[in-house]
């Protein structure tokens, strides 16, 4: 809800709800509540949360003892979604049962029930999701913060989510996948496996993680098996990625299997990506790639991975195992493509420069910045350096 006056207006009103918090009185959060019977915008709505945060302790005795001493059923709702109280919580879930909770308040009740519900509250998402087939993602959403956030997860007809999973709404489906994942639901790893070899990408994704999450040690295995070559490329691709933080040295020689054998149309940067995460992982991939060595078109490929993907703080963070990885790649042939910049400037201006830069640049202070600030990992000055950006010598 967005207000309909000039910003002016606005303060004089959010600064009028804010006095209200300095009167400690029940009666003054029920006033301010009043708020919310005119258009609202950002301001007048941080200013009543705050309000009614600070005088909790009032309004919610009125409130245990007078059900509707706030007001409307809106008002009520406002002030309940804004606690943490477990009291105003298990009331908010009840009027949120009653049907009594407004449309633009249900997102924020799904959210404290994901923050602060018990297992209890947490059947009754599962059951509203049950009984919304069509749509029920904000409920499956709601379910899926709780179980990650907190590990807290409905108490009773868990495998009962398997229905959504061959959903024609791919994140429905793939959000009862991931649950099925959080929940340890280890009777549906047969399924898990089923959608994993003959499901879309995002399904088979979510499967894999899933397998991953219900038992780790029976997923290393799992997935190893299903990086087998026979199978489908995206699926050994996905299957080699997925046990990267299971297993790192049985995902490095697995990888290297599939970058010898994945055809050369294939897009392996999700490989490297899952390796590229911390120093165990690049140091397992660094040492199976110098031993075995891949093909140089995919050493390429995870040159120029690097360079392009890679974030600064990541590179500045790992810089020996980056330093590692990259000289692995080269080992196998990897290159990087020459680039052409576009050059804007004449003949004579190059010159002139040269010249100015000539007389007056210190090399001595230019070889200190390039070293302390690590300009060799991706630059060489002589031919001694990365080979990621252009020789600067």
């Amino acid at each position: 809800m967005y207000l309909n006056c000039s910003p002016k207006q606005s303060t004089i009103r959010t600064r009028r709800y804010g006095w209200r918090r300095k009167i400690k009185t029940a009666n003054a959060a029920r006033d301010a509540l009043r708020v919310l019977e005119k258009p609202m915008d950002e301001f007048l709505d941080f200013a009543l949360w705050q309000t009614i945060r600070e005088l909790e302790p009032l309004w919610a005795k009125e409130l245990e003892a007078e059900p509707s001493f706030l007001g409307s059923d809106q008002k009520t709702a406002y002030a309940l979604k804004s606690s943490r109280n477990p009291r105003a919580i298990a009331r908010l879930i009840t009027l949120y049962q009653q049907g009594r909770v407004p449309p633009e308040y249900q997102q924020d009740v799904l959210n404290a029930l994901a923050r602060y519900g018990t297992a209890t509250d947490l059947d009754l998402l599962l059951e509203q999701a049950l009984a919304n087939t069509k749509q029920p993602s904000a409920q499956l959403t709601a379910l899926e913060d709780a179980a990650r956030q907190r590990r807290v997860k409905p108490t009773q007809g868990l495998g009962r989510i398997e229905r959504f999973v061959k959903h024609e709404d791919p994140g429905i489906a793939t959000a009862a996948l991931r649950l099925i994942g959080y929940w340890g639901l280890s009777d549906k790893t047969a399924q898990l496996i089923d959608i994993a070899k003959k499901g879309d990408k995002d399904r088979r994704k979510a499967a894999l993680a899933a397998l991953a999450a219900v038992d780790e040690k029976a997923a290393a295995k799992i997935l190893s098996e299903l990086a087998d070559r026979n199978l489908p490329t995206e699926l050994r691709r996905m299957a080699v990625a997925q046990l990267v933080p299971l297993d790192q040295a049985a995902a490095a020689r697995l990888a290297v299997d599939v970058l010898k054998t994945l055809p050369e149309e294939a897009d392996v940067s999700e490989l490297f990506q899952a390796f590229i995460t911390g120093k165990p992982a690049v140091d397992a991939l660094v040492a199976e790639i110098s031993t075995r060595k891949i093909p140089e078109n995919r050493a390429s490929e995870g040159l120029q991975y690097v360079k392009e993907k890679v974030s600064v703080y990541f590179v500045r963070k790992n810089q020996e195992e980056i330093d590692n990885l990259t000289r692995a790649f080269e080992a196998s042939g990897g290159t990087l493509p020459v680039e052409n910049s576009q050059q804007s400037l004449t003949d004579e201006a190059i010159a002139s420069l040269t010249k100015t830069i000539t007389a007056t640049a210190d090399a001595e202070k230019g070889e200190r910045v390039y070293r302390q600030s690590g300009c060799q990992t991706c630059h060489a000055i002589g031919g001694a350096g990365g080979q990621l950006g252009p020789d600067l010598s």
